[in-house]
């Protein structure tokens, strides 16, 4: 019932949807091409879309090419995330969906999205197409999408893959400037084809240039990186001892070759997870003991793990619930600390989300916002990752914790984008998803004007500032779990039941609809049918008597 009624839903909205276009098609701004495009994409080619695409200018084709593969990445987390009746998302949501995609697809914490004070909500309150103001060249969008959102009371999921195209568009005619410096920097024209040796100069400097020195490759593996993202962006004809490139050939080199940073970045990340997970304690839930953390950095006297118990309460990866803190290795490993900083003050490269995947796998078994405890301990015993082993039986605790859950909620289900749903992740997975923040802080805390503040490490600071920080942070929990029985929704409650009721009543609107369709074509076909029978019968009575009375 409930997949024939969706059916029905997404039926009658793609017709009210074709109306739309066939009504809204306009001769004089239909003749660019690059619009055409547009409309053919989206079914809801709006006036402010259209002044969107048209103050795109020159990059319009380059950006909105990157529209389509961008939405589909997008729509599995979209189609759980509560909408209206048009499919639009207000800004919480939406800036979700914008940093997840951007974290999963190239690795990239954008600085805007991140949370800067002690309620992420008031970050997250901001439209998602403020982080257009720090971008050169588009600023002047952000009025654009404000009509846009204003008029038609949030984002679609096109909305939103837009906005994100013109942020990759932006950072890669950045990236070209600085190509072009690094052909300045080497004496080499613009014009000129050049060799592969050549080429590896270039691509190198401007490796430099973009990332710095400090968190690139050795050398040879950074030529193999160029390589990979040569072959990638040219296929398997190049030759390196006979090909010659073009500037335009080695500008296409670029996204490639940025792309497979996160990889780099990776390599140090689980890395150092490995390190952390050697010295975990006895629990085996991710956490290591404050006194091996800092025993562990004083035997091998590495700048690796020198975070003092301020800098590890910045970052969200302390876990004060046992007799002696412990360090969260997946908080830590995703913390901001943890992000590489590159010549661009828009965004940061950050560790893998190592939970993001599983969100993804059950976004995409569920496929709505909310989840009822049987489908989630399904999940959970049949996913596994390289930490955890399937199939599984999951602790009681954990499954009363969940019931728990559904029962708190009038609608009987879990919703999946949740504080406390959040924390049932950490300990179904507990080395790879985070532990939540008690304002479910999703994006990582911009930690990086606290912790320049500092004071040198000290014990007696330590023990000071950890009584401090228990008196605060007090968990509660059944005493086998540590446990915050606070929640913070991405989609309040309320919501998730009025789009509960409209989807009930458009849905009792779309069947009344068929039903009243239905019934005037019956109404006609009887009408036709009786009227044909009496012309049969008209026509019958006339030939009978014409014969009659030798009419003919």
């Amino acid at each position: 019932m409930a997949l024939l009624c969706g059916s029905l839903i997404n039926a009658v909205q793609s017709y009210g949807l074709l109306l739309i276009v066939l009504t809204s098609c306009n001769p004089v701004t239909a003749n660019s091409g690059y619009v055409e495009k547009y409309r053919s994409n989206f079914l809801e080619p709006t006036m402010a879309r259209l002044e969107i695409a048209e103050a795109l200018g020159k990059s319009a084709n380059d950006v909105l090419a990157r529209v389509p593969n961008i939405s589909r990445m997008m729509s599995t987390t979209y189609v759980t995330l509560v909408a209206n009746i048009h499919n639009r998302i207000d800004n919480g949501p939406a800036r979700y969906i914008l940093y997840r995609y951007f974290m999963q697809s190239r690795r990239w914490s954008i600085l805007k999205l991140e949370a800067t004070t002690d309620n992420v909500y008031s970050s997250s309150n901001l439209p998602p197409h403020d982080i257009l103001n720090d971008l050169p060249g588009v600023q002047h969008l952000t009025m654009l999408f404000e009509k846009f959102s204003a008029v038609f009371g949030g984002y679609s999921i096109q909305d939103i893959a837009l906005l994100a195209a013109i942020v990759e568009d932006s950072e890669a005619r950045t990236s070209e400037v600085l190509l072009q410096r690094a052909y300045r920097d080497r004496k080499i024209s613009l014009t000129d084809n050049v060799s592969w040796a050549r080429v590896e100069i270039l691509l190198t400097r401007f490796t430099y240039i973009y990332f710095g020195f400090l968190h690139l490759p050795r050398y040879d593996s950074l030529a193999s990186y160029i390589w990979m993202a040569a072959t990638a962006a040219h296929g398997e004809i190049l030759d390196k001892k006979k090909s010659l490139f073009s500037y335009s050939m080695v500008k296409s080199i670029l996204e490639p070759l940025q792309r497979s940073y996160p990889s780099w970045q990776d390599v140090d990340c689980l890395e150092m997870k490995q390190q952390l997970l050697s010295m975990e304690d006895e629990t085996d839930s991710g956490r290591v003991r404050i006194s091996d953390f800092n025993a562990h950095r004083n035997r091998h006297n590495r700048s690796r793990f020198v975070e003092t118990i301020d800098d590890l309460q910045a970052v969200q990866a302390i876990d004060v619930s046992s007799s002696e803190p412990r360090v969260i290795v997946s908080n830590y490993i995703s913390g901001s600390h943890m992000c590489s900083h590159t010549n661009s003050n828009f965004y940061t490269f950050c560790c893998i989300k190592e939970c993001d995947p599983l969100m993804m796998t059950l976004e995409k078994a569920i496929r709505s916002p909310l989840a009822t405890p049987a489908e989630i301990i399904h999940f959970a015993e049949t996913v596994g990752t390289s930490t955890v082993t399937v199939p599984r039986r999951l602790p009681e605790s954990l499954i009363t914790r969940l019931q728990d859950m559904a029962a708190n909620n009038s609608y009987g289900k879990i919703p999946i984008h949740s504080r406390r749903f959040a924390q049932f992740l950490h300990h179904a997975y507990p080395k790879e998803c985070s532990f939540p923040s008690r304002d479910y802080a999703w994006a990582p805390r911009n930690s990086s004007a606290i912790l320049k503040n500092l004071k040198p490490w000290s014990q007696v600071d330590m023990t000071i500032k950890l009584v401090e920080f228990m008196k605060n942070h007090v968990a509660t929990g059944d005493g086998s779990i540590p446990w915050i029985d606070v929640d913070v929704e991405i989609a309040p409650a309320a919501k998730i039941f009025n789009f509960y009721i409209r989807s009930v009543f458009f849905c009792i609107f779309a069947w009344a609809l068929v039903i009243f369709v239905t019934d005037s074509l019956l109404k006609l076909r009887s009408a036709a049918a009786f009227s044909k029978s009496f012309l049969l019968l008209d026509h019958y009575s006339r030939s009978v008597i014409n014969k009659k009375h030798n009419f003919y």
